[in-house]
């Protein structure tokens, strides 16, 4: 089977956005099974032997056109950037044959190439704007667009089928949408496998040393795992903690935007020496700083699948995550990883508490979290069952 994947740069390895990630290990394993995925892409940042399609340079935007940007009304570009993706998927089909189309639900894009294309266009749900904008700040760098969550409704309601890579995002979406009638399968993103974390050799900093990579915002929780890093500190744990991130702003409580700067200046000057602020680095630094850190941390508000749970499990780090969304599909706790409830600033400081002062749990927990990763998320288990799906549920409908 041929299969179109629509992907925001290419490739994926060298990326922290997770629908390129996803993409890139889903057309590993669709190699590996003796399928092949056409890549559609409005960025390649290195050459490749994947069959590409770049997008076409888009036309210039009109004066009008800019300002609704500016003001966060994207509904005025939606259609330029749908117009891209239309002539690459023809070109896709023309070229290359494929058979099926794969697109994020952003905007609602399927509305747009549905009618227009012999294939059929699947939406696959990496991150519905309905479950994040609730937590944007007002004046973020991430506009507000009140017609983005309508937009995304008509995409969903006219596409052939819809894959959602957790239970959660799944049911979610079928409770906000009109999509009763649709073919719709939970497919989880996956994970290529890597050498493991040696917690023998790290060094007894490193045994008290977090990780934590995602952006500063009210979605990732930044300002949770802040909070209790400062609270770790004042229990007398002598801690260390590595922030990797942009810097998009937490909502205040007005709604206003704090910068990562502005809201460290709450925390005590004893936790503020220890934390390592990284900003946004390259996906092989971060890999590497997954190997000289005792614990993960993950503090989300909401998430659909985590990369950042599941790279963390697949490099067998011990993983203390927000029990949210997709999150409770990935790890089980006490067993591959641990929960704490969602904001509980306390209680995510006293599991910190707990695993930087017991290494032979952490050991065990991720160890058992990467034999999982191992078994449950590979490309070509992935590969496997979208196949299944599109051939069973799709194709034939």
């Amino acid at each position: 089977m041929r299969i179109g994947m629509l992907t925001p740069s290419w490739p994926g390895g060298e990326t922290a956005n997770g629908i390129t990630t996803s993409i890139f290990n889903l057309e590993k394993g669709l190699s590996k099974t003796g399928h092949e995925g056409v890549i559609l892409t409005g960025s390649i940042t290195s050459p490749s032997e994947t069959r590409i399609i770049p997008l076409p340079q888009f036309r210039k935007w009109t004066a009008i056109e800019k300002a609704n940007w500016m003001l966060g009304r994207d509904i005025a570009t939606v259609p330029i950037t749908a117009n891209a993706i239309l002539t690459a998927a023809k070109e896709a089909i023309d070229r290359f044959g494929i058979e099926v189309l794969l697109v994020e639900e952003t905007h609602g894009f399927a509305q747009f190439l549905s009618p227009h294309l012999k294939v059929p266009v699947v939406v696959v749900l990496h991150g519905p704007w309905f479950l994040l904008e609730e937590h944007v700040p007002k004046n973020s760098l991430i506009r507000i667009d009140s017609g983005r969550s309508k937009r995304e409704g008509k995409g969903l309601e006219c596409c052939a089928g819809i894959i959602g890579p957790s239970k959660s995002v799944i049911d979610k979406t079928r409770q906000k949408y009109r999509v009763e009638n649709i073919p719709t399968t939970v497919i989880p993103n996956s994970i290529q496998s890597v050498p493991e974390l040696s917690y023998d050799d790290l060094t007894p900093k490193e045994t008290k040393s977090i990780l934590y990579v995602g952006r500063f915002d009210s979605i990732k929780g930044g300002d949770v795992i802040l909070r209790a890093f400062d609270r770790l500190v004042s229990l007398g744990q002598d801690a260390f903690l590595t922030f990797v991130g942009p810097d998009q702003g937490v909502r205040g409580a007005q709604g206003e935007s704090v910068s990562l700067e502005d809201f460290c200046q709450r925390l005590s000057v004893d936790a503020r020496s220890r934390i390592v602020i990284t900003g946004s680095i390259s996906k092989s630094e971060v890999q590497n700083l997954r190997y000289t850190h005792a614990v993960t941390v993950v503090s989300s508000r909401y998430e659909t699948f985590p990369y950042a749970v599941l790279e963390a499990m697949a490099v067998g780090s011990a993983t203390i995550a927000s029990s949210v969304g997709g999150i409770p599909e990935l790890m089980k706790d006490g067993v591959t990883g641990r929960f704490f409830a969602n904001e509980d600033v306390d209680a995510l400081a006293d599991i910190l508490n707990e695993l930087l002062n017991d290494l032979d749990l952490c050991k065990q927990l991720g160890h058992a979290a990467r034999a999982r990763a191992i078994d449950a998320f590979n490309p070509e288990i992935t590969a496997q069952k979208l196949v299944r799906f599109l051939e069973q549920d799709v194709l034939k409908a």
